[in-house]
């Protein structure tokens, strides 16, 4: 955990507040590959150490999921291991409410429970948060539930945790949840996870790991932490702690060809990463992510919309969801940029040899015809090494670009 005193610290002083019997709910959020789960972890095992129970789920990202899904995990992981008489007494008069999640045996309840009446939902809840309540007050050490990866989570599980939240205080037990702010996430899961922030007694935002911690990270993997090599490190990774490991750990195998690992190779794991998150976006917003990733690590807006042949309003409100999750960030002045170079390297290693051709082609047209002098690398970058030049007019063309940048001094 480099990198991350402070955070396990505010823990801490909330598992500690729990085991007294002052529970909370703690969530963690950030960007993929920062270190939640990781935190999440290192969590649980501060707990067991302080004598809490816990308890981990996952939540799946699966749109087929069945609904509450890591409750369900959770309520099964916790019944299995109590003796009859122990379970009968946490579940209490909850057991048609566990029926209807698919928990009837765990329960001890009837196979076909009668459903839940007028109120029903609410019902649901309720009974299902006291059956947490009182397994917290039967557990010595008092309870702890965690919860990876909520932005996947489907809209009864997330009001579960709600409810959750409501009832921790004087019970020893805390709720810990992980989450991305910033995924695409749409309708009543939008506003129930909207809500969690004023709910919860401690929310940590993890973010970019700094110079120290990403020295520290090298040094773990065997190798020399030479300023160049941490500096580059975070240019191309943003302190991403997921991004930098898998870089560090091709730099580690591939040492003979350091300078080409470091400045341009991409590891697979990233690119698996970079590919679903960019599935999760809306097809629009994918494509120009595309786009942008052929044009370079940053530029204009109104470049992006004429290379994608957009008009800029269209385009600008199609960006909002890669600003939103993270993968874009507004520059200002009508610009943008990727956070993380790798990132935008990640895009570009998934593009067929087509798409990236058709990109060049269309940004090679737009630079030529602007109102100013392209900057020839510009030029040199989307013709000789993305599009071949396919007539003499086109090489003749490119050398007068070229000619009048030298004398220009671009």
């Amino acid at each position: 955990m480099l990198g991350r005193s402070a955070e396990r610290t505010a823990a801490a002083g909330l598992l500690e507040e729990a085991a007294s019997g002052h529970g909370g709910l703690l969530l963690l959020a950030g960007e993929a590959g920062i270190g939640k789960t990781t935190m999440l972890h290192a969590i649980a095992a501060d707990a067991r150490r302080r004598g809490l129970m816990v308890r981990i789920a996952g939540t799946p990202a699966d749109p087929d999921r069945a609904a509450f899904s890591p409750w369900v995990q959770l309520f099964e992981e916790h019944l299995r291991e109590l003796d009859a008489g122990a379970a009968r007494r946490v579940v209490g008069p909850a057991g048609a409410a566990l029926t209807l999640l698919g928990l009837g045996d765990a329960a001890g309840a009837p196979k076909h429970a009668a459903g839940m009446g007028q109120g029903g939902r609410h019902r649901l809840l309720r009974q299902l948060a006291e059956v947490w309540q009182r397994a917290a007050d039967a557990a010595p050490g008092g309870l702890l539930l965690a919860l990876d990866d909520l932005h996947w989570a489907d809209l009864g599980t997330v009001l579960l945790l709600i409810e959750m939240a409501g009832r921790l205080a004087g019970h020893r037990m805390a709720v810990v949840a992980t989450l991305r702010p910033g995924d695409p996430v749409a309708g009543r899961v939008a506003e129930a996870l909207g809500e969690l922030p004023r709910l919860a007694r401690l929310t940590l935002p993890l973010t970019r790991l700094d110079d120290a911690a990403l020295t520290a990270l090298t040094q773990a993997v065997g190798l020399t932490a030479t300023a160049d090599l941490v500096a580059q490190l975070s240019r191309r990774t943003g302190g991403n702690p997921f991004f930098a490991t898998q870089l560090l750990q091709m730099l580690a195998a591939n040492a003979a060809n350091a300078p080409q690992v470091l400045a341009v190779e991409v590891p697979v794991h990233v690119v698996e990463v970079v590919r679903r998150r960019l599935a999760r976006l809306p097809a629009a917003t994918a494509g120009l992510l595309e786009v942008a990733a052929v044009l370079g690590a940053a530029g204009a807006v109104e470049t992006l919309a004429a290379t994608a042949g957009r008009d800029l309003g269209g385009v600008l409100g199609d960006l909002e969801p890669a600003v939103t999750s993270g993968l874009l960030a507004d520059a200002g002045a009508g610009r943008w940029r990727f956070v993380h170079a790798l990132v935008r390297d990640a895009v570009v290693d998934g593009l067929g040899a087509r798409r990236r051709l058709d990109i060049n082609a269309s940004a090679l047209a737009v630079l030529r015809d602007g109102r100013s002098p392209a900057p020839a690398a510009e030029l040199a970058r989307h013709s000789p090494g993305g599009l071949p030049l396919t007539s003499r007019e086109d090489a003749v063309d490119l050398c007068r670009h070229l000619d009048r940048a030298v004398d220009t001094g671009i």
